[in-house]
């Protein structure tokens, strides 16, 4: 009797393992790149910028990132209509911003009024700034912004107007 509870028990951790690997396979996240690389890609496939300043320090940058980042209709949604680039401002490396001049990561969060983290900016692939999320956004939130800039809505009613419509 004590082999076959074993046995039992056993078969049940080797399923539910089983069960949890095939889920993690599938687990997507946002794909993030470097600004290089989102600015190269960009010359070739023409999307809005999303960048997410934060600081590895900070809270609410790391409740965005399990609370917000990791959810499905964000994941999509950034991957799918944007140039996703996440922005150490506590980082030395240097990028070359869309002006051509070279930044510390620090120095450019500065220069683009990032007042604390988490912000995130968004950018027309044109290269001019659309939209600036200052602090923690729920996903709900989160995903109506990205929403409002990802079908363009932006260019032809605020973005009050556009949550009364959707809500």
């Amino acid at each position: 009797m004590k082999i076959l509870i074993l046995l039992i028990m056993a078969f049940n951790f080797l399923a539910i393992q089983n069960v949890y690997a095939q889920n993690k396979s599938k687990f997507q996240k946002i794909k993030w790149i470097s600004f290089k690389k989102a600015v190269f890609s960009n010359n070739k496939v023409k999307k809005p910028f999303f960048l997410e300043f934060y600081a590895p320090y900070c809270d609410y940058c790391i409740q965005m990132e399990k609370k917000v980042f990791y959810r499905g209709k964000v994941i999509k949604i950034i991957n799918k209509y944007f140039y996703p680039v996440k922005i150490n401002i506590e980082g030395n490396k240097t990028v070359k911003f869309f002006n051509g001049k070279h930044y510390s990561k620090k120095l450019l969060s500065i220069k683009l009024n990032v007042m604390g983290t988490p912000t995130a900016i968004f950018y027309s692939s044109g290269l001019k700034k659309i939209f600036t999320l200052p602090g923690y956004w729920n996903e709900d939130d989160f995903v109506l912004v990205a929403r409002w800039i990802a079908k363009k809505k932006y260019k032809i009613e605020s973005l009050r107007k556009y949550y009364k419509e959707i809500k």
